[in-house]
């Protein structure tokens, strides 16, 4: 191993299975490795900080990937169970939940990609006919209330509309959400949960329907 990554790999995921740890230093260092391929202008100080950056964001999305956080407590996986008749998605990672159509499936699991964005985990669920995006942020330096959040709202993440019209909601759990609008044919749902995550929840105007649900029955998952 590097001697910029072997404290880390000590460190890190100290719980975590030693076979994990390896597979992931391996991983880690040959994706550091290529990212410094190219020659970088900087001076040495500042690659070495960069590098450094690179192998801890590389460690800790492999161990993430193999069901780890980087302290090495395992992740919980989402699910989804019926309840009283009802499909209920639950996301103890993001540390929410909320009603979905019967039917609807989990394709995608906070999923994280460093290169994109360090802080963010992306899920997809597939109804019948169309596909919910959540993305759950985990950190956010200028974000601590929903007062923050929602005077600070932009767009949907990932998208390229214009905001068109917006509804400040507050359900029977207590939750509270902005409901957004878009002009290219999107919309959704932004929170904050108890623990600071920021969560988007949004999917086409065929959606309307199964978003305001999605909005009126959102719970917190504070264990």
């Amino acid at each position: 191993m590097r001697g910029g990554s072997y404290s880390l790999y000590i460190a890190g995921a100290w719980g975590a299975p030693l076979g994990t740890k390896v597979e992931c230093a391996q991983q880690t260092n040959g994706r550091v490795d290529q990212k410094f391929k190219l020659p970088f202008n900087v001076d040495q100080s500042a690659k070495d900080a960069l590098k450094g950056f690179w192998y801890y964001s590389y460690y800790r999305e492999c161990l993430h990937s193999a069901g780890y956080q980087f302290s090495g407590d395992p992740i919980t996986s989402s699910s989804i169970i019926i309840q009283n008749q009802d499909a209920v998605y639950s996301n103890p990672f993001g540390g929410f939940s909320f009603t979905i159509p019967m039917g609807t499936a989990l394709i995608k699991d906070n999923k994280l990609d460093v290169d994109i964005d360090d802080r963010m985990f992306v899920s997809l669920l597939k109804t019948s006919s169309e596909v919910i995006f959540i993305y759950t942020y985990t950190t956010y330096d200028d974000i601590e209330t929903f007062d923050n959040l929602t005077s600070n709202f932009k767009q949907l993440p990932e998208t390229m509309g214009s905001v068109t019209g917006t509804i400040l909601n507050e359900n029977i759990s207590g939750v509270k959400s902005l409901y957004i609008k878009q002009d290219d044919n999107k919309q959704g749902i932004v929170f904050i949960t108890p623990g600071k995550h920021v969560v988007y929840i949004y999917g086409s105007d065929i959606l309307e329907t199964t978003l305001k649900t999605v909005a009126e029955t959102i719970t917190y998952i504070t264990d």
